[in-house]
């Protein structure tokens, strides 16, 4: 019987060799081939497969496995681990060098009690991608990408992210319903703009007329009636025109009109037919080994298969090549070393789901069992031992209780604790022994939170019902009350802290529950009890113990959010050791820090920032990333470095997007619309708002008042003044809801004085402006000053020009470049219209050229139009040297300069090496040169970081 081939598909395969022929010339690029089970997507991978070989390319090919989605990093093992394993020892170190190193834990090779973040896995494994790209092109292959686990999908979406510029293809088939749980992951991966998405068609009447000949063979002469039966049978369905034309053949059905209703009948049932036929010309034997087949899955040695179905090992060998040869296992099946060491697969998904059918429910089960059992006899992988036990009901068997905790520890040492909680809530129903439920509860409690928190809230008070231990109980209170509110559940959260501080005897642990009860004014507003406590609490004397630094930074918070000076030195006491830095899940605590030292203008802040940055690449989690990347972002745009905050604001995106992280889009959303709006891309502004803007934020406690500071002033750039001047109301009135005063976190009052005064209503934007300037003045912090006083100048009739020249004063030797730019230009503009034109100019040319420096086209357009009034004829601004680097310039070229190449300044600095080649690119433009070795001869290091 001829082959079906790839009929209609030559469109396909051209686009498949042109990704894999792009990524020989360092062009790296993602295909997604989406379509119906049987319609052909195997076959075309199987295809591209072919070309990448021809061209050389190193080829590392992945299945996934319906019976295997809870097998932590499992498709990511079949894409690695074998080439890994061929490897000699040199070459695999290398591969495995560097920043690739954390991959070694998700692959079994090294063993870690403190096993990676997840987001230091991610980036271990792109590492790990990027250095086997090294000397070929590397061509990664994926088939039922549906199937894969939810570790592997993230692996994938974060590589996706990151193909520009490197010689790696990602070639991936899915069927287009993937599983509820990780939608989102697969729709990050079609939507991105790199994405390449493929759908093959079902072949048309013609193709199948076509196929039917070739699959039946030229002495057969299909009637025109016959070949439409098979179409209208099929569907036009590749797969299941391939095994209808098997039965035929195998039934000895005349392809005749006679037999169109036969046909009709056949075809929906095409895959079982044929399986049920070939299997019953065979021995039992061949049903029992295709039966342990199924159960195992794809890539199951040949011995364990063949013990499992009570088979030699050579038997067993035998038969699975009789399998092949009929199609129901793949072709490609080849013996390795021993017939032992086999890895057997399916020809195609549904052949293995009917064999697996056919067992039924019972004998499912008691085939996983068997399987289990096996598995553990032979001290196997623990993931795979567990990924059977989850399909048998609990029995209260120890073993089973066993197997799955050490399958649990086994994810976490992988760095996939959402596959470990799988485990943990499978041992749980089994049970485990009454003095192991505890431990088990707080282990999947603990996995929980990293992942998905909402599951995390019943182990942990479970947990906490049964502790005895004052300290254990004292953290299980944190986790869990941490964990409603991150669920947004700030009642309850309220209850566990205040049953913990009536119950503790401890000062320490009084302290951190004291922490944890003030943290719950971040997400509920109106809490005048909260606010008071703190009033209180302030009294206790100062410990230098972690929970007395728990302390310190919420009390940094809550008066920052008051407008209060003394939350500096608070937020100073908190970052005063390590303790903070060293103790796990410590960001949020940074985050109280973190708004304390940025919106007083303090440089100490960076530091903070960057060493959070850094511990979380290399050993924290993706939740933890996030909000260090915002934080910084905001800091770089105050401090008018735009291009910087938007690149640190679109990894805190990716990372919130990656992670799910609900409650940290509201104030992405804040910091990438101001970036875009002081550039001037307001549909890009809108755009920020919306994605954050999914369901009513009116509605919603957390940090909201600042997204909709940002709604006003985009309403207000569109000239939209009534709306926007009740929009900055409306931010007002949920920042004092919750508790917040200081304008140096959201200057609303300002915002909606300048919409006031567009309406030509100065009296009352003049009292905003005056009430902006007070609590501004108590702040004492220079740009929330700057701003206060540049606006009440605006409105101002009679003391503008006072206040214009008080606010440039003000801003002149602060850090607040992009508000200093704004002062000037007003500045500017006001001495203009009294008539003090060479003043004006002066300030108007300053204020202008440092909006060109900060990239804040609006603002220089302004100050070029200031300037053509006042009589100046303005140059064209370009800026040059060591003084026009931006800061991650400056760390590529201080790294540059130290030897380092691309690809080690992108392993150090955690970036991509495309984007350590535009950091270079811009360096050499701004020092007029061309070569890395020029940098020395026109700046030194010295220079650089002074810059």
């Amino acid at each position: 019987m001829g082959d079906v081939g790839l009929l209609e598909r030559e469109d396909e395969l051209g686009v498949l060799t042109g990704k894999i022929q792009a990524a020989e010339r360092g062009l790296g690029g993602f295909v997604l081939v989406e379509g119906a089970a049987g319609v052909g997507k195997t076959r075309l991978l199987g295809g591209a497969r072919a070309v990448a070989h021809k061209a050389g390319a190193r080829v590392l090919a992945a299945q996934g496995s319906e019976l295997e989605r809870d097998f932590s990093y499992g498709v990511v093992r079949q894409l690695f681990e074998p080439r890994l394993a061929t490897a000699g020892p040199t070459e695999r170190d290398a591969w495995l060098s560097g920043a690739a190193e954390p991959a070694r834990n998700v692959l079994g090779l090294v063993t870690s009690e403190a096993p990676a973040g997840d987001f230091a896995t991610l980036h271990g494994l792109y590492w790990l991608a990027v250095n086997m790209s090294q000397d070929v092109p590397l061509v990664l292959m994926v088939d039922d990408l549906q199937w894969a686990d939810a570790p592997s999908l993230r692996f994938v979406t974060y590589l996706v992210h990151r193909l520009e510029m490197l010689p790696i293809a990602v070639v991936a088939a899915s069927r287009p319903r993937p599983r509820e749980d990780d939608t989102p992951l697969l729709l990050m991966m079609s939507a991105d703009p790199s994405t390449v998405l493929l759908r093959p068609r079902r072949l048309s009447r013609d193709a199948v007329t076509a196929l039917v000949s070739t699959a039946l063979g030229p002495d057969a002469r299909a009637d025109e009636t016959f070949n439409g039966a098979c179409y209208d049978a099929t569907g036009g369905n590749p797969l299941l025109l391939h095994q209808l034309m098997r039965v035929i053949s195998a039934e000895g059905i005349k392809p005749v009109s006679e037999n169109k209703d036969r046909i009709l009948e056949l075809g929906p049932k095409a895959v079982s037919r044929y399986v049920a036929l070939r299997l019953n010309e065979f021995s039992p034997d061949h049903e029992r080994l295709a039966q342990s087949l199924a159960v195992f899955g794809n890539g199951v040695e040949l011995q364990h298969a063949a013990a499992h179905a009570d088979l030699s090992v050579t038997r067993a060998a035998q038969i699975a090549d009789e399998l092949a040869r009929v199609h129901i296992l793949a072709e490609t099946a080849e013996p390795a070393a021993a017939p032992q060491e086999w890895a057997l697969a399916f020809a195609h998904p549904l052949i293995r789901a009917t064999i697996y059918a056919s067992l039924g429910i019972d004998g499912q089960i008691s085939a996983h069992a068997r399987a289990a059992h096996i598995l553990v006899d032979a001290a196997g992988d623990p993931q795979r031992v567990a990924a059977h036990l989850l399909h048998i009901p609990p029995g209260g068997d120890s073993t089973t209780v066993r197997a799955l905790r050490e399958a649990a520890t086994d994810a976490l040492a992988r760095g996939s604790p959402d596959t470990a909680l799988t485990y943990l809530h499978r041992c749980l129903e089994e049970p485990p022994l009454e003095d192991q439920v505890l431990d088990v509860l707080i282990q999947a409690g603990t996995s929980a939170l990293m992942t998905h928190t909402d599951a995390a809230v019943e182990p942990l008070r479970k947990a906490l019902a049964i502790s005895v231990d004052p300290d254990q109980q004292t953290q299980l209170r944190l986790a869990l009350g941490g964990a409603l509110m991150y669920l947004l559940r700030p009642r309850e959260a309220f209850e566990v802290y205040k049953t913990g501080l009536q119950e503790t005897e401890s000062e320490e642990n009084r302290r951190w529950l004291a922490a944890a009860t003030l943290s719950l004014v971040i997400i509920e507003p109106n809490r005048p009890d909260l606010f008071a406590y703190a009033d209180e609490v302030a009294e206790w004397p100062p410990s230098d113990g972690l929970g007395g630094r728990a302390l310190d930074a919420i009390l940094a918070f809550i008066r920052t959010w008051q407008g209060d000076p003394t939350a500096l030195a608070y937020a100073q006491r908190a970052i005063s050791d390590d303790q903070l830095t060293n103790m796990p899940g410590g960001e949020a605590l940074f985050v109280c820090v973190w708004w304390t030292l940025l919106t007083a203008d303090r440089d100490e802040v960076f530091e903070s920032l960057n060493q959070a940055i850094a511990r979380a690449h290399q050993c924290g989690s993706i939740r933890g990333l996030a909000p260090a990347y915002d934080y910084r972002g905001m800091g770089w745009l105050w401090r008018g470095q735009i291009s910087e905050a938007e690149a640190d604001s679109r990894q805190a995106m990716r990372a919130i997007d990656a992670a799910t992280i609900t409650i940290g889009r509201p104030f992405n959303s804040y910091v990438r619309a101001e970036e875009c709006m002081s550039q001037g891309r307001l549909d890009e502004a809108r755009s920020a708002l919306q994605w954050a803007n999914e369901h009513d934020p009116t509605s919603d406690p957390g940090q909201w008042s600042l997204f909709l500071s940002s709604k006003a002033r985009l309403l207000r750039l569109n000239h939209e003044y009534e709306q926007a001047f009740h929009a900055a109301l409306q931010a007002g009135q949920r920042f004092e809801a919750d508790g917040g005063f200081n304008p140096a976190v959201l200057p609303w009052r300002s915002e909606a004085a300048l919409s006031l005064l567009a309406l030509g209503r100065t009296e009352e934007a003049r009292s905003f402006a005056e009430e902006e300037v007070a609590l501004a003045r108590r702040w004492r912090a220079p740009r929330a000053l700057g701003r206060a006083l540049r606006v009440a100048g605006l409105v101002e009739a009679e003391r503008g020009l006072d206040l214009l020249t008080e606010a440039v004063a003000v801003l002149a030797g602060s850090p607040a470049r992009l508000e200093y730019a704004n002062a000037l230009i007003d500045l500017g503009a006001e001495l203009r219209r009294t008539g003090q034109r060479v003043r004006a100019k002066e300030q108007l040319a300053k204020g202008t050229e440092l909006a060109h420096a900060c990239g804040a086209v609006p603002l220089e357009q302004q100050g070029m139009a200031e300037l053509k009034i006042a009589g100046a004829r303005p140059r064209r601004l370009s800026h040059t040297g060591p003084q026009s680097l931006t800061p991650s310039e400056q760390r590529v070229a201080e790294l540059a300069i130290s030897g380092c190449t691309n690809r080690d300044i992108a392993q150090r600095l955690f970036i991509t090496v495309k984007t350590v080649e535009v950091h270079l690119t811009s360096v050499y433009r701004k020092l007029g040169i061309s070569r890395r070795e020029e940098i020395t001869e026109h700046v030194s290091p010295v220079e650089l970081s002074s810059s």
